[in-house]
């Protein structure tokens, strides 16, 4: 399981316009919650990986080779796991809801993790971890009850243990722990529509008048997204099988402390950085 915590803005671009916004990013078709395609994230990946060992077998070969053989590695898209929504207590809290937790649940399954079962919130209620406190719950402008859960407590710290880089800081996984609502599906597909940035930007030409003007969607830096990551027997003939596949792809490409991924678009306006973590059903 690949986890990505956002550090920066993101802009996994969706490719065609929607209403009123130029350059909307990704969102799955289904639920309308953000979601970064497969294709894109396997592309930042590659890109990462440079020119290590067993990179055409792992990757598969470069764009003018694509007949030869497929990729070792499976690469799913980038699911969300928590968007971070503006409160009027501590600043933000992370979303999410059952059918996120769901969805979760099941991916951890496959890897041999059980993730603590959650109830769902009824409606106008947001389910928060025992000890936090709150009673009411602003977000945006969403106003929920809060009802506090051990379940959710035991499933938060499951997550961070085993999911969560470290590269994201000490302060901001302890608040993470404390500092999470878990809302209905259809108020969580509400405030990732909501809780987007969008930004008017200008090209200006050499006499600094404006080309062109357009709006652009970017998801807020905190934001949690998850990817299942799997390994299959080379295909180009070298002999490598799916452990040494993954353990030439995990070395290679996020096994550092705090390693960094940039994915998406504006990478030279310091967007898209992500602190990543590969991890399986072993670690804790």
């Amino acid at each position: 399981m690949l986890t990505l915590y956002a550090t920066a803005y993101l802009h996994p671009g969706a490719g065609s316009t929607t209403g009123a916004i130029d350059l909307p990013v990704q969102r799955e078709v289904h639920n309308n919650l953000p979601v970064m395609a497969a294709s894109s994230l396997k592309g930042a990946l590659r890109q990462k990986a440079g020119n290590m060992e067993g990179v055409e077998a792992i990757f598969g070969p470069g764009t003018a080779n694509t007949d030869k053989h497929a990729g070792a590695l499976v690469v799913g898209e980038a699911k969300l796991l928590a968007m971070p929504i503006r409160s009027l207590e501590n600043v933000f809290w992370w979303s999410s809801s059952p059918l996120v937790f769901g969805g979760l649940r099941r991916d951890l399954a496959r890897i041999g993790v059980d993730l603590p079962e959650v109830p769902a919130p009824r409606e106008g209620h947001a389910i928060v971890p025992a000890g936090s406190g709150a009673g009411r719950l602003i977000l945006e402008e969403l106003d929920f009850e809060a009802q506090e859960s051990e379940e959710l407590g035991e499933a938060l710290e499951e997550i961070k243990a085993r999911l969560l880089p470290t590269g994201a800081g000490e302060y901001l996984l302890d608040k993470f722990s404390k500092d999470f609502a878990l809302v209905g599906d259809d108020d969580l597909r509400h405030l990732c529509r909501t809780g987007t940035q969008v930004s008017a930007r200008v090209q200006l030409d050499d006499n600094k008048k404006s080309n062109n003007l357009w709006y652009e969607e970017t998801l807020p830096p905190e934001t949690i997204f998850y990817a299942v990551v799997l390994a299959q027997k080379a295909r180009d003939g070298n002999g490598m099988d799916e452990v040494e596949v993954m353990r030439r792809f995990e070395s290679g490409v996020v096994d550092t402390e705090g390693a960094l991924l940039q994915v998406g678009g504006n990478e030279t306006v310091g967007q898209g950085w992500c602190c990543v973590r590969l991890s399986d059903g072993g670690t804790r």
